[in-house]
């Protein structure tokens, strides 16, 4: 049984079921009003992974890197003042006004109260300054959404991996480059939705395969190209020929990759060792519905971008590591639990209500910035039984205004729409986001100068001083620099050099993926009813589970 709804944001109707309203009336909070989407929209907001800037330290007046744009109306601090003793975010602390709504309260606070630089875990990443949104890294690089990783460089939603480079959705993997959405693999190039592969190059949906160029759907495979079994011989002398150490012999490959790939069979949905689940890009995980890009999730329900152990949580992304009853929340984690409505609140974190960017705290409300503090409102701190009191009446109070249950309005973002992570999954116009109570961040146009020197396009022609020169994107014509642990992966793999810029090729990896979104369909070979996360206007051949079984190889 469920109830329909219409949601509030986009207007399209909506199903909320038995164990949606269970999960409601466990934490006490009333049912949303919109849709999955627009409330995965919201939460992607909070998170601003890959653009940084350069700024001053409001603290020290020192240049530091930051997740947050000079032109924020809060003060921005270093990683190191910001978790240090010398300030204390309850000397911000308001008394809570009843004749005011409690999100304009919150806002004000919000501008008042210092806000770390970068998003990570504190003391855990070793030479890793260049990340964000990260925690227990060694020698990392422009790196995002990533946990437990060791030299990697370019990357977004990577973890517990080693040596990695322009990867995106992988987990266990080592040696990979240009990789997306695979598990446990090692010295691949030009990946997708793979498992346990190996010593491949430009594979599609693999599983346990090793020596393989350019296929598709294939198990257990090993010395083929392009779906045909060679010898040994045969294979290591065709793929010479191949020239996959220069930018021609690569983009020759793909190109017939791409066309065997339009003619294969598709599984509906992409996931692996999962129980009674239902998503997309699953793994590992038990009773998790309408869930996505996530591993090591239990009884959870409209996830994303979440690992490491998570457990009884609804309309909560990105991060988890030991997370539990967490509820329309974003870029929370490490050991937290029985969060409602936060945003970047981490570590030893519990009973936090509407609290942005609190630390090692628990029983907080409309919190900003709290390190190591218990039952405070606003930032002001309470005895146990006036903050419950006051909280139970701050509660009754946003209900009767509709404002409690519902995330942080748009107006409260920390960041301008095309910053977020929402940018790259629900993509929007300069006035679309406008029109929804979002900010723009305008290109800075002086990250566009001419090139140095003329890009190489053959791994051999890699030499040492290619480092200190610029480059321009072949796409956006932004600038951008080989970094020397780039130079050394890109000779050890026999790579050429990217001749895109960082952003770019972000793009275009997440133009390979399909929207955070399921729909019914048909099996293209049998007819039966499917759920499947490809797009409606797809032109490929999208298949149930049984079929697509039966046609790899």
């Amino acid at each position: 049984m469920g109830e329909k709804l219409l949601c509030s944001g986009c207007g399209e109707p909506f199903t909320l079921d038995d164990a949606d309203f269970e999960f409601y009336r466990r934490l006490e909070v009333p049912a949303p009003r919109n849709c999955p989407q627009c409330r995965l929209l919201r939460r992607l907001a909070e998170r601003n992974t890959r653009r940084l800037y350069y700024r001053q330290c409001s603290k020290t007046g020192k240049r530091i890197l930051s997740q947050y744009h000079h032109e924020q109306p809060f003060p921005v601090y270093a990683a190191e003042d910001w978790w240090g003793d010398s300030w204390d975010a309850l000397d911000y602390g308001v008394q809570y006004d009843y004749s005011r709504s409690f999100f304009e309260q919150f806002l004000e606070l919000k501008n008042r109260v210092p806000h770390m630089a970068l998003y990570i875990t504190g003391g855990t990443t070793e030479n890793s300054d260049y990340t964000n949104c990260t925690g227990y890294l060694k020698n990392c690089y422009l790196v995002s959404q990533a946990d437990y990783d060791e030299d990697c460089y370019y990357c977004d939603l990577i973890k517990e991996c080693k040596s990695m480079m322009d990867c995106a959705v992988c987990y266990n993997c080592e040696l990979c480059f240009e990789c997306l959405d695979c598990l446990r693999c090692y010295n691949l190039a030009y990946a997708q939705n793979c498992q346990n592969c190996s010593d491949s190059f430009g594979l599609f949906s693999c599983s346990a395969c090793r020596d393989c160029i350019g296929c598709v759907n294939l198990r257990q495979a090993q010395y083929q190209i392009f779906n045909q079994q060679y010898t040994a011989a045969e294979y290591h002398e065709e793929k010479s020929r191949l020239r996959l150490d220069e930018l021609s012999g690569v983009e020759t490959v793909l190109h017939h990759l791409a066309k065997l790939v339009q003619g294969a069979a598709h599984r509906s949905l992409y996931g692996e060792q999962n129980q009674e689940c239902l998503g997309n890009h699953l793994y590992q995980s038990k009773n998790a519905y309408y869930c996505f890009d996530s591993k090591d999730l239990e009884d959870c329900r409209y996830c994303a971008k979440l690992s490491l152990g998570v457990k009884d949580c609804a309309d909560y992304n990105s991060w988890g590591d030991k997370a539990e009853l967490i509820y329309q929340s974003a870029a929370c984690g490490d050991n937290i639990y029985n969060l409602k409505f936060c945003s970047t609140c981490l570590t030893n974190c519990s009973a936090l209500e509407y609290c942005y960017g609190c630390v090692q705290s628990s029983d907080l409300f409309g919190c900003v910035g709290v390190k190591r503090k218990r039952y405070c409102i606003l930032n002001r701190q309470y005895s146990k039984s006036d903050y419950y009191g006051a909280r139970a009446r701050i509660v009754e109070q946003m209900r009767a205004r509709g404002d409690y249950g519902e995330f942080f309005p748009a107006g409260v973002c920390s960041f301008a729409y095309n910053e977020s992570m929402a940018m790259d999954y629900f993509p929007l116009t300069r006035q679309e986001a406008l029109r929804r109570g979002f900010r723009w961040q305008e290109d800075d146009e002086r990250d566009r100068r001419s090139a140095t020197a003329e890009l190489p396009g053959q791994s051999a022609q890699l030499y040492d001083d290619i480092v200190k020169e610029i480059f321009c994107c072949a796409s956006c014509g932004k600038n951008y620099r080989i970094i020397a642990q780039e130079l050394g992966f890109l000779r050890r793999a026999n790579l050429p050099p990217p001749v895109h810029c960082p952003d770019c090729r972000h793009q275009r990896r997440m133009a390979l993926r399909n929207p955070l979104v399921l729909r019914a369909a048909q099996c293209a070979m049998c007819g039966h009813d499917i759920v499947t996360a490809y797009s409606a206007d797809c032109e490929l051949q999208i298949v149930c589970e049984a079929c697509y079984l039966e046609s790899v190889y």
